[in-house]
Parts: structure tokens; sequence; C-alpha cells
């Protein structure tokens, strides 16, 4: 099934490049944004640069040489999601990862602070296009009612970087793993424990935490592509759905 549904996979992904590209490229553009939140966290920061003498940032666990300002980390970061997007190793992933979760019918996401609005984008992309049921949470309030729905046919996406909130995703993570809970992480490269804890993993390169939602949007945004893919939805009319809303 693998070598079928990886030709399959690269054909449709190559007559919808163009349009993809489009896409990419609009959510990497957002980086103006950021500018105001990098300079408050930072405050040893000047313009998204080190004071003079310093060599290097530790941000939780990854260090970061000097000329990593900002702007060079957002050009870094854009290269990687057109690179990631199309590349031979991360097609093979996801159909590693299709194969076993294709035939699920409901799928909780999970993210906490940059990330949190990423798990709603990754459940509603899935609902939009493989018409598949999911829901998106807060991973701190997992204990305060989404937990209720895990067992072994709600798989649980977790975004989970090495940032300053990884350990409470770990947390997380082992609570929906003592209820029989499936769970396919998004976590940083270089990141070996997090095999221990999950079924299945999808890296992201290592980068700023603020950054993390970048890398991660992309490849819930392929985890559902390739689901309708594989379901044989139609990807670029879903049905039902409305790109303008005009009655109330």
């Amino acid at each position: 099934m693998e070598d079928n549904l990886l030709k399959k996979l690269k054909k449709k992904l190559e007559e919808n490049k163009e349009r993809l590209e489009r896409g990419l490229k609009s959510f990497a553009e957002r980086d103006k944004k950021l500018k105001g939140d990098w300079d408050t966290r930072y405050p040893k920061f000047n313009g998204g640069k080190l004071e003079e003498g310093a060599d290097e940032v530790e941000e939780y666990g990854n260090l970061l040489p000097v000329e990593n300002t900002l702007e060079i980390e957002l050009e870094k970061v854009k290269r990687e999601l057109k690179i990631r997007s199309y590349s031979p190793k991360t097609l093979k992933s996801y159909v590693y990862a299709l194969e076993k979760y294709f035939k699920y019918n409901n799928f909780a996401y999970l993210g906490r602070k940059y990330n949190y609005p990423i798990a709603l984008e990754g459940a509603i992309k899935l609902k939009e296009i493989s018409y598949i049921h999911a829901e998106g949470f807060a991973s701190g309030e997992l204990k305060h009612g989404p937990i209720a729905l895990i067992d072994e046919n709600f798989p649980t996406i977790a975004i989970c970087p090495s940032d300053s909130v990884y350990e409470k995703m770990v947390s997380n993570i082992q609570e929906i793993k003592a209820r029989n809970g499936r769970v396919l992480a998004v976590a940083t490269e270089g990141n070996e424990e997090i095999k221990k804890l999950v079924d299945d993993v999808i890296y992201i390169p290592k980068t700023l935490e603020m950054l993390t939602p970048m890398l991660s949007v992309i490849l819930l945004h392929l985890f559902a592509y390739y689901m309708a893919v594989l379901l044989g939805t139609d990807i670029d009319r879903p049905k039902h759905l409305a790109k303008s809303v005009t009655v109330e």
C-alpha cells in the first residue's frame, strides 16, 4: 500500500503545487506581527539582535548564535516550509502515519501557548477537507472534559516542540497514553525521548519558540490534505463550505 499511496500523493501534490505555494507564502508572510512580541520577550535584544559582547542565547535547550536574528530565523523558517512540504522524506513520513490513522473517524488536537491556535487550525482543516470529526483543545484544559473522549478509537495529535511548555505537554501525553489513546506528536528534531512516549512522531526543525507555529501548522495542513487525498474527497471544493458568510 505504501508505494501506491506515495505515488498518489506525489501526483496530487504536483497538480496543486502552485496553489499550495501561494498558501504557504501567505502564512509565512505574517512575520511583521512578531516584531513587537520579540522585543517584549527579549529586552536584551535590540531589534532582534543580541547586545554587543553576547555570543549566543539559550532558549529551552536550543542554543542560538548571535547571527540568528529574528529576520534570519524567519527566512530560515520560510525555506524550511517550502523544502519540507515537497521533500520525499516528508512524504514518506506522512505515508507511514496515514496508513495507521486514516481509518479513524475522530481526532483530538492538543497545543499550548503559541501552538494552541495551531491545534484549532489543524482540527478545522481536517474537518473542512477530509470530513473527519476533529476537535482542537488547549492542553491545559484536557482534564476538564476532553479527556473523557480519549480511548483507543480517538487518537490525539499533540503539538509538543521543545519549548517552555514542553514538560506540561509530556504530562498531557502521559495522561492520554494511560487511557489507551494513540498519540501522533509534532516534535522538535533531535528529541529522541519523545519516541518512547508516543506512537508516532513527525519532526519540525529547531527554531525560536514563537516561530514553531509557522512550522507545525504546515505539517497539520499537509496531514489533512493527504488524508483527503487518501479518502478521495474533493479538496478544491469541500462540500457545504462557504468562503464568505452572506447570511446569519
